[in-house]
């Protein structure tokens, strides 16, 4: 199994919605902003604790290099919730990186996922000639 399978992250979501569910009456606390993963694939379990329905949405730094992270499911009722970010291997050298928000009525709470890029070794080999 490997490490990123492992990780297990909180997010503490709290957001509080009056019964019409016109705006929220709590601002969002969120106990991470950003997570920085290997390039290897993989995912991370999210749980959080919502007053209100909620979406998600992805936003990737460089719409070219889009499609590598997921979140599932991507929507879900008032109440606790896991969701799952899913990440592809990053096979290119360069760090990747997007924006996942977390909407809700009239707002939002957004963090950021970086993914590193593919470490490459170079082993250098000299021949003699004898």
């Amino acid at each position: 199994m490997n490490r990123l399978s492992m990780l297990f992250v909180v997010i503490g979501l709290l957001v509080g919605c009056n019964k019409t569910d016109t705006k929220p009456t709590d601002e969002p606390a969120i106990e991470i902003n950003s997570l920085e993963l290997p390039s290897a694939s993989g995912h991370v379990i999210l749980r959080i604790a919502a007053g209100c329905d909620w979406t998600s949405r992805i936003i990737y730094d460089d719409d070219a290099r889009s499609g590598w992270l997921s979140v599932t499911p991507a929507s879900g009722k008032a109440d606790d919730a896991e969701i799952t970010i899913n990440v592809s291997r990053n096979t290119g050298q360069e760090t990747r990186s997007a924006k996942v928000i977390i909407e809700y009525s009239y707002s939002g709470t957004t963090f950021a996922i970086t993914q590193n890029g593919d470490t490459i070794y170079a082993l250098e080999v000299c021949r003699y000639a004898h």
